[in-house]
């Protein structure tokens, strides 16, 4: 049993920042907040992982030392998704004398936080089935395995078999909880089954919203065509159109919960052994349901119920009836803008209006009710303004932070040093808003955390434990601890497939709003690029010690062979055997980061005929110009052009969407259409014209790189039945956005 003296900092082992994580965590800040505790978050990756890319980043669980945190909560819903309880408890017992609370799964012998997910569920299929008398359903569940989407899929089967109605096999569909897999097999499900549902319901929020996305790109309308609803109500649900009717996991309220019973633990108060929520259907549009005015009042919070300070607001908008209401409004608004940068849901508010105008029509005079009504409608629109912007700052930060995640990745790329990188790094840090940071990096890289770390970077660089060695166990040196006490700190592992190089610690402000996890992928992926540069480069150094005659030779020997292996003879581009090295390792990027990644096939139309008139000298001219005009169309670092073969050229687009490379295609159109190569004798056109197929794909499991090539060949042979044309492809399902 822990005492007083044990360290006022709880780490928690969470696989990912996800929204459910997200909503957990939130709560358990909170609770720690009015306590005076801290918390490390340790964000690995589930057990037993089945990806090379992610294999070994849940060794950063090892770091967690008794020393430095007086209780561990464990992730198990998430983190142990590939686990039996036998292995989840011989994991735990690694941290023992540690008090473990276990969140999302049952644990024997482990105070454990669940949600009761059936009862949401009953009542959303009641809801569905007996107020809106819909019969045809599609359920889209997350992963096969997951024990809460099992759980979801069950409840939905019983309801229907209660009331008579059945699921047909292929009308469950595998989303894994991801919004770009809910996507591709709900666009294939209606093409085999068009005009049979009634309604889709979805194991989480994030599939509900693809889906919708999918309907209305078909010109499918919600919820007048179909109804579509989620679970987990995530932030995004409450600002999205049409408004997601969707099952509430209170897992903000669990996460305090989980946190005060490791409190009540490590001081030796009473505590809870295990502590079940309900989960709770939120009806809003997606469903197509209205409540009538008398269900609406029902579900009102009593005015005797809303917190003090709501009630206090009332009392000042009623004393403010006879005077101006526009400086009440202002305040309003201000209430509003707070709310909203503490990720508070303003939704809410919209119970608290109503619920004031029911304790008006009590106490005011017909007159002064008058006044209430016009000042309450300004509130109303102040509100919905500030929903509005707050959607709009949602997808500007969005756009922001991959901004800058973009710049990043290209910082840190090219160094050939450790010390450059770090140092480029850190100017990267500064900029970001953190209040603290520190990057390790162990003494040596392998399968594991090594024994010894070293402190590269800081936020003061004035540090005295920059450059010093200190046991990873102790996670930082000993000047550096006070980390620990500010409030949410943040452990990333660096790691590249099954290799370890380090971790990283974040401190921010809790707006922040950036992606840590990706943050730290583009930091351990510029590490793993200096590491195996040097390897190289070493390896390079002990083969000349072995030939030194004839240095010089070799090594100009070695450039021309890699020239000769990836240049095109004739057109100096990039030729077939480098583009498929590029292709691979794009797609093997694209499918950890889920980022679009767009092909563009090219051919030169009538080319033979071109060679036959001018000959093929002039044809070699030809293709020369046309590569570099193709080249110069896409300039970015990262775009690729190569001759395919013949008169045909490559392009690869990375993180490009459907618009994007459909953008590159017709400046590329535009490029050759200027050059006015002449080519007489053709029925449409008297100059060399190109035509182009595209295909863009988010790379997953389900689909491969020659999936890729052939729909993008498939795209270019359509476009060149009428020559000149530019193609993009439907096949699996093109990314738009």
């Amino acid at each position: 049993m822990k005492t007083q003296s044990a360290p006022q900092n709880l780490a928690v082992i969470v696989d990912r920042n996800g929204t459910y994580q997200s909503a957990v965590l939130a709560g358990v800040k909170d609770f720690l907040r009015t306590v005076g505790w801290s918390q490390t978050l340790f964000y690995g990756q589930e057990l037993n992982f089945q990806s090379r890319a992610h294999s070994n980043a849940s060794e950063i669980y090892s770091l967690i030392n008794p020393k430095n945190h007086a209780g561990i909560l464990f992730l198990a819903g998430t983190v142990g998704n590939n686990c039996s309880d036998p292995q989840l408890l011989e994991f735990l017992q690694g941290f023992q004398p540690l008090p473990v609370v276990s969140f999302g799964r049952k644990l024997p012998q482990i105070p454990s936080i669940l949600t009761d997910t059936k009862h949401g569920m009953r009542e959303l299929m009641e809801h569905l089935i007996l107020d809106l008398g819909l019969k045809r359903f599609c359920f889209v569940r997350g992963r096969l395995n997951n024990p809460q989407s099992q759980e979801r899929e069950l409840t939905v089967r019983n309801s229907l078999a209660e009331h008579g109605l059945s699921l047909p096999e292929d009308f469950v569909l595998t989303g894994n909880f991801e919004a770009h897999t809910a996507q591709k097999v709900f666009l294939g499900f209606l093409g085999l089954h068009p005009n049979s549902l009634d309604c889709v319901i979805c194991a989480n929020d994030d599939m509900a919203q693809a889906v919708i996305k999918t309907l209305g790109e078909q010109g499918i309308r919600v919820p007048e065509d179909i109804a579509v609803t989620g679970f987990d109500d995530v932030s995004e649900s409450q600002y999205t159109l049409p408004l997601l009717t969707t099952v509430r996991q209170p897992l903000f309220e669990q996460g305090v919960a989980a946190a005060r019973i490791l409190y009540n633990i490590v001081h030796g108060l009473p505590h809870e052994t295990d502590l079940t929520g309900n989960s709770a259907l939120v009806v809003r549009e997606s469903c197509g349901a209205a409540l009538s005015l008398q269900e609406q009042d029902f579900l009102l919070p009593k005015f005797a119920e809303l917190p003090l300070r709501e009630r206090d607001l009332y009392q000042q908008l009623v004393s403010s009836l006879n005077q101006s209401d526009l400086a009440f409004v202002r305040q309003m608004k201000n209430h509003f803008e707070s709310d909203l940068r503490q990720n508070q849901e303003l939704e809410v508010w919209y119970s608290i209006l109503q619920t004031w105008r029911r304790q008006a029509a009590l106490e005011l005079s017909p007159e002064n009710l008058a006044k209430f009504d016009a000042t309450s409608s300004r509130i109303g629109g102040v509100l919905v303004k500030t929903m509005q912007t707050a959607t709009r700052l949602v997808k500007a930060e969005r756009q922001v932070h991959t901004t800058n995640n973009n710049q990043i990745a290209m910082s840190l790329s090219g160094h050939e040093t450790l010390e450059t990188l770090m140092q480029d790094l850190q100017t990267n840090l500064n900029g970001l808003g953190l209040n603290n940071y520190m990057v390790a990096l162990y003494e040596e890289f392998g399968l594991r955390p090594s024994t010894n770390a070293r402190v590269w970077i800081q936020k003061s660089s004035s540090n005295p434990d920059m450059g010093r060695t200190f046991k990873t166990l102790s996670l930082l040196p000993e000047s550096m601890l006070e980390l620990l006490s500010e409030g949410t700190c943040n452990v990333y592992p660096l790691c590249i497939h099954e290799e370890h190089y380090g971790y990283m610690m974040l401190n921010h402000p809790d707006q922040w709003g950036y992606d840590g996890e990706r943050l730290a992928y583009l930091v351990a992926q510029g590490i793993h690029r200096v590491v195996k540069t040097q390897a190289l480069k070493q390896y390079s150094e002990r083969l000349e010690q072995q030939v030194r005659i004839r240095t010089e030779q070799i090594e100009q020997a070695n450039l021309e062979l890699k020239r000769s292996l990836l240049l095109d003879g004739l057109t100096g581009i990039y030729n077939r055997s480098a583009f498929d090295d590029y292709l691979h390792r794009m797609w093997q990027q694209h499918h950890k980061s889920q980022e679009s990644l767009s092909l563009l096939m090219c051919d030169v139309d009538f080319f033979k005929k071109y060679n036959d008139r001018y000959g093929h000298l002039q044809g070699d001219h030809c293709l020369q110009v046309v590569a570099k005009a193709i080249a110069e169309s896409a300039p970015r670092p990262n775009d690729f052009v190569a001759r395919y073969g013949g008169e045909e050229f490559v392009v690869v687009l990375p993180e490009t969407n459907a618009i994007g490379a459909m953008r590159v295609a017709e400046r590329i159109q535009k490029q050759i259409a200027q050059l006015c190569l002449p080519h007489q004798g053709l029925e449409r056109f008297d100059i060399v014209t190109l035509s182009i197929g595209i295909q863009t794909m988010i790379p997953s499991d389900q689909t491969s790189m020659q999936d890729l090539m052939q729909s993008s060949d498939m795209a270019l042979y359509a476009a060149k039945q009428n020559r000149n044309q530019i193609v993009a492809s439907r096949t699996w399902g093109v990314q738009t956005n």
